[in-house]
């Protein structure tokens, strides 16, 4: 069955789609895992202890989509009921505090910011399009009438999205789509830099690439890989490698990496337990943060050794996952419980 990453239909859908809860060993908090993903050795964390996390905000409907950018963190609430329900885009201050409502829309998800505006991707039926807001509210229509958006990203001008059958950029100031390359059957794009990186996918696999903004001149940096089913961003960067998640089995997730410039095999840079279920994939300077359903991961890039910062809770599913200088950040929640009271959370713990 040929799965896209992250497809907004998806993204929201019932309960009886969601995929099954992993097995396998769950390495408590603040310990190393092996790259095997089978438990390893365990040990102290960078020598520290466990730290608890902080709830910034709970009482949250399926969090996800969580962003950080400057001092506030941007989410999208979505969708008990399937994916034509109403989701809501909610920002709030790093440190917590009053939550404001910037839109609601249906199937509301990948969200989006630079540092004028939010952008989201919404769906209902087969259509799909992208609001805006300024930062503090007021959502408009910003591109409409586009079929299965599969990802967005943002710089300081454009909105870089995923819409069959390709992948365009939409300038902010009037909207007008210019083709950056095909993706007849949906794909993924990040903006780093002065680059593009963007997945395409055709007979169950995809192709990585990287391009200037214009999508002018491209580069093959892997073939024939698989990016993980379920989670909504799988691809990251920095300066030499493109990384990407990879759902190995029914209880693990491999982080996978290439080399920018084309030319190299892709290598498995480390493996950890459960897989990614709505989650995307952040990288600092020195470090990979991902979710699965077994917990909040860090990832040494210099040496793939893996640490689990959270372990599973009473706040359900993990979910998206941001981070800043001094904090890490993530979503969690149960989609599609129904619930009167919604049970999912913002939390944040410091970095290690």
């Amino acid at each position: 069955m040929a799965l896209l990453i992250g497809v907004l239909a998806s993204a929201c859908s019932s309960s009886k789609d969601h995929p099954p809860s992993a097995g396998g060993p769950v390495v408590p908090p603040g310990v190393e895992v092996s790259d095997a993903g089978s438990g390893g050795e365990a040990g102290a964390a960078d020598g520290g202890a466990f730290v608890p996390p902080t709830v910034l905000k709970d009482g949250q409907a399926a969090p996800q989509s969580l962003i950080a950018v400057g001092d506030t963190l941007y989410w999208a609430n979505c969708c008990t009921g399937g994916a034509s329900a109403m989701g809501e885009i909610l920002s709030m201050p790093k440190a917590g505090g009053t939550v404001s409502h910037l839109g609601t829309s249906p199937g509301a998800s990948f969200v989006r910011a630079n540092a004028t505006r939010v952008y989201w991707g919404t769906s209902q039926a087969s259509v799909s399009q992208i609001m805006s807001a300024p930062l503090g509210g007021g959502a408009v229509p910003f591109a409409s009438s586009l079929a299965k958006v599969s990802s967005l990203a943002v710089d300081a001008t454009s909105v870089y999205v995923v819409s069959l059958p390709s992948i365009s950029a939409v300038p902010a100031a009037d909207g007008t789509p210019a083709h950056i390359a095909d993706a007849p059957n949906g794909g993924e794009v990040i903006v780093d830099k002065s680059s593009l990186i963007f997945a395409t996918i055709d007979n169950n696999a995809w192709t990585l690439a990287t391009s200037d903004l214009t999508g002018a001149s491209v580069t093959t940096v892997a073939t024939n890989i698989r990016l993980s089913d379920y989670a909504t961003q799988t691809l990251a960067a920095d300066d030499s490698f493109v990384y990407w998640l990879t759902r190995k089995s029914i209880t693990s997730t491999q982080l996978m990496k290439a080399p920018r410039a084309g030319g190299g095999a892709p290598i498995q840079a480390a493996e950890v337990n459960g897989f990614a279920v709505r989650s995307n994939l952040v990288i600092d300077a020195g470090s990979a943060y991902f979710t699965t359903t077994s917990g909040l991961f860090k990832v040494a890039l210099a040496t793939g050794a893996a640490v689990t910062l959270e372990g599973p809770s009473k706040y359900g599913t993990f979910a998206a996952v941001a981070v800043d200088d001094q904090y890490v950040y993530w979503s969690a929640g149960i989609p599609d419980t129904g619930d009167a009271q919604p049970t999912g959370a913002i939390l944040r713990i410091p970095k290690m």
